[in-house]
């Protein structure tokens, strides 16, 4: 197992704290967090060696990078590795990304309805399955599925792995939902762990040989852990961000792991 800290790989937001759709389990609360291309030019590329790159999405439903490949052609130059998110980009973006991702982050789902409630856009499931098929002619793409996304409702998930089955991904990142202050769902609970784990179970039995990653975007203290042993017993290859309580676990039973420094995915 690897254990990520991703201390060398900056977080940018292209958008700084924009967003048009105001997602239900964000509500651009993360992008206040990120730094802005002004931001990151200024200080330059100094100890790092990665970035994933992101922001708001428009109301087409994906992240303009397409308008920022100036930054990314730059970022290319100081010698970094480019993690890119990019929502339902149609073709003709994607195009203008070529040579300048080294992999694609793409949240993955296939229920319209949580679609619609969660991002708040006319999008179906089917979009997301023939968007993912058209960056992945291009493109390294890692998809992402967060356990929980409606409000902490388990619904579509194993659907959505069982599109995912038709293209036997080599890398998969789990997420889950983490009720945030200020969004539509801060009130919200996460899914039960004996759902996460039904969820996590399924996977691995259709996924035997994948690299599956515990990411960052998870709720913390105890729930936390439990999720990090349920990555244990799954095999999971990557726990990003891993507390105290985990890594002495796995100390205090023998298990050795590697320490990495960048984006799980890359």
């Amino acid at each position: 197992m690897k254990l990520i800290i991703p201390r060398l790989t900056r977080t940018i937001s292209v958008t700084g704290g924009l967003c048009s759709i105001n997602c239900a389990h964000c509500g651009k609360h993360y992008l206040r967090f990120m730094e802005s291309p002004d931001e990151v030019l200024r200080r330059g590329p100094r100890k790092y060696r990665s970035a994933l790159v992101s922001g708001g999405m428009n109301d087409r439903h994906w992240v303009p990078l397409e308008e920022h490949t100036g930054l990314l052609r730059t970022l290319k130059e100081w010698g970094w590795r480019l993690n890119l998110h990019t929502g339902l980009i149609p073709e003709e973006m994607a195009c203008r990304l070529a040579g300048l991702a080294d992999v694609i982050s793409f949240d993955f789902l296939t229920d319209d309805y949580t679609i619609e409630e969660v991002y708040g856009v006319k999008a179906s499931g089917a979009e997301y399955v023939k968007t993912l098929e058209m960056l992945s002619g291009r493109f390294e793409v890692v998809p992402h599925i967060t356990a929980g996304l409606l409000g902490g409702e388990i619904r579509g998930e194993k659907e959505a792995l069982g599109a995912l089955a038709a293209m036997n991904p080599a890398k998969i990142v789990f997420l889950v939902l983490k009720p945030t202050r200020g969004t539509r769902y801060q009130d919200c609970q996460p899914p039960s762990l004996s759902d996460v784990e039904d969820l996590f179970c399924h996977a691995r039995s259709l996924f035997p040989d994948a690299e599956m990653s515990l990411g960052c975007m998870r709720p913390a203290r105890d729930y936390g852990l439990k999720l990090e042993m349920l990555a244990l017993k799954y095999h999971f290859s990557r726990v990003v961000m891993p507390s105290a309580a985990f890594r002495a676990h796995l100390e205090g039973h023998g298990m050795i792991y590697d320490m990495e420094e960048e984006c799980c995915v890359l």
